[in-house]
């Protein structure tokens, strides 16, 4: 009996611009994916571009509703990922780790404004770091972080992680 599969669990995508073999030396990647509207992707991309990041991943599902050839063309450090069909966050990352050209790297939502003090020395004193995680921290309005916890839920087949108000600082959180 043969159990070789006949079909790849690889999902298809695009690099563009096309990958080069030659790149900087790089040591912390960006890898933003996206959850909202495209209208928000120009302020994160100039966020990020400001920054100075050398290479950052856009992840994009098809189609496109802006002209990545262009920008990725008028921005050597910007890259974007095309994917054929919806994937889930975790794979998005996964994909896109193995095309980002750090051996480190920070991965953010479109919709996640980061703060005004982060710059790119701050997260370059990340690196000497051997493990690192950031976990998300939710903020009001007025830049104040709300007390919150997070909790993992079931939603059909898949967990998710939910947001929740903390009622006393020793509830469980995953982080």
């Amino acid at each position: 009996m043969n159990t070789t599969r006949s079909s790849s669990d690889q999902p298809a995508y695009t690099i563009l611009p096309a990958k080069s073999s030659v790149h900087p030396p790089v040591e912390l990647s960006v890898i933003l994916l996206n959850r909202s509207s495209w209208i928000f992707r120009p302020e994160v991309l100039d966020q990020l571009l400001a920054l100075r990041f050398v290479d950052i991943l856009s992840v994009e599902t098809l189609p496109v509703k802006f002209d990545a050839e262009a920008l990725a063309d008028a921005h050597p450090q910007l890259r974007f990922l095309l994917l054929t069909e919806p994937l889930t966050p975790g794979e998005q990352i996964n994909l896109a780790a193995a095309e980002v050209w750090g051996d480190k790297f920070l991965v953010l939502w479109d919709d996640q404004h980061l703060a005004d003090s982060f710059s790119l020395a701050k997260a370059g004193a990340l690196l000497s770091a051997t493990e690192l995680c950031l976990c998300p921290e939710l903020r009001g309005s007025d830049g104040v972080p709300i007390p919150t916890r997070s909790v993992p839920a079931r939603e059909g087949g898949r967990f998710r992680l939910l947001s929740l108000a903390a009622e006393t600082g020793t509830e469980g959180t995953l982080y």
